[in-house]
């Protein structure tokens, strides 16, 4: 596996052995990062279910600013550190070395920008996943992108942007926030759910918000 773009392109990254982690696949992330280009430079990345950190690394070649991996398995998080430092992103690069599940995703300024998550292909833990992130008080803002089965419906209160879909798997785009509390916290007021506010989804065409 390769860096595909950026500063590191062409950089080879280690990845644990064995059947237990499922790097995602190339074609998927370059199509992910195209999706996403506008959003990157000088961004704050989040990467849970970290693997060997390619899709946060990837995200940092690309001009983000820092990134979070979160990892608790040790044969991942040793790729994940040999990684780092063979592309010298030490002083860039926080590793949280806990379950995804447990791991309390910061809130208000220190809300990642964007949160990127490739959990187990099981529909329990994916839902699990996703009422964590429901609950959790990341910024309005923050765009969240989940890997899943792609035959797997995704259910959730959060605002559904859009899905790409390459096969057997699919990449789900949402924002944190619900169509209604995005709306609050772009008024700056209370609005009451008389109906559903316009959703900023078409803007979401994709590159930037």
């Amino acid at each position: 596996m390769k860096i595909i773009s950026g500063e590191k392109k062409g950089h080879t990254l280690k990845t644990p052995d064995g059947d237990k982690t499922r790097p995602t696949l190339s074609r998927i992330r370059e199509s992910l990062f195209s999706i996403i280009a506008g959003d990157i430079p000088g961004s704050v990345f989040c990467e849970l279910f970290g693997g060997c950190g390619s899709i946060a690394l990837e995200a940092l070649s690309r001009g983000a600013e820092r990134a979070v991996i979160v990892e608790m398995a040790r044969a991942p998080l040793q790729c994940i550190r040999d990684n780092i430092r063979k592309l010298q992103y030490q002083d860039r690069v926080q590793v949280v070395a806990t379950d995804a599940f447990r791991w309390k995703i910061p809130g208000g300024g220190d809300s990642p920008d964007i949160i990127f998550a490739d959990p187990p292909y099981d529909e329990e833990l994916i839902n699990r996943l996703l009422r964590h992130l429901e609950s959790s008080r990341i910024s309005p803002d923050a765009l969240i992108i989940v890997q899943a089965p792609s035959q797997m419906q995704i259910m959730t209160s959060m605002q559904h942007l859009r899905t790409a879909t390459y096969g057997a798997t699919s990449l789900h785009f949402m924002l944190s926030a619900t169509p209604l509390e995005k709306l609050e916290s772009d008024t700056g007021s209370s609005v009451q759910a008389t109906g559903a506010p316009a959703s900023p989804a078409d803007q979401l065409a994709r590159g930037s918000r």
